[in-house]
């Protein structure tokens, strides 16, 4: 991760000119993202050998990290689309490698000068061991011009996701693994809080 971030850096220091008006975006996007509501099923044979139907419901906060790379391109005035991975969590105790793509529209009647903008943004979320899962979020952000080749955005906005959590067997003692956890889904729903610069 840590030469992932150099990389991009210096990719944007190399070519500023290519980073401005229409043409390719770099970035680095860092905050935190709130689960305030977690519904997970699932059903699993335990080693006694009688059937377990798994539920857990949840309105606790918790609060996931994220830093992301991305790349981008203007392909007119007030649209972006951006490709973005990186490390982050997604739910209680899920972390790893998320892949989505984001369409941006800016807003106002100067886009280039910084502004409001509206963006959805998808993708799959890849951990150890795991199935893969789903996320989509929907935001708005505020873009703040620092100079000719640097832009500074806060984003906030909602999210959802379809993920597969670690369950905890109580009378096993240990986690399932994935082939014992039938049918386990997770669904998720919170908000993010992101602050990204933009080369």
């Amino acid at each position: 991760m840590r030469r992932f971030i150099l990389i991009t850096l210096a990719a944007a220091l190399l070519f500023p000119s290519q980073m401005t008006g229409k043409g390719f975006r770099w970035g680095l996007e860092w905050g935190a993202s709130g689960i305030c509501h977690s519904n997970t099923y699932c059903v699993y044979t335990a080693d006694e050998g009688f059937i377990v139907e798994y539920r857990k419901l949840s309105n606790r906060l918790h609060v996931n990290g994220t830093l992301e790379g991305f790349v981008g391109i203007d392909f007119a005035r007030r649209m972006n689309i951006s490709l973005h991975s990186g490390y982050a969590g997604i739910a209680d105790g899920e972390r790893g490698v998320p892949l989505s793509l984001r369409p941006t529209l800016r807003l106002g009647r100067k886009p280039d000068a910084g502004g409001a903008s509206i963006f959805a943004e998808g993708g799959v979320f890849f951990r150890k061991n795991c199935d893969i899962s789903m996320f989509a979020k929907l935001g708005t952000g505020w873009r703040t011009i620092l100079s000719q080749h640097l832009v500074l955005d806060f984003n906030a906005g909602l999210q959802v996701s379809r993920t597969h959590p670690d369950i905890y067997d109580k009378y096993s003692g240990r986690y399932l693994t994935r082939e014992s956890a039938r049918g386990l889904k997770c669904f998720n729903a919170g908000f993010f809080l992101t602050t990204a610069l933009v080369f």
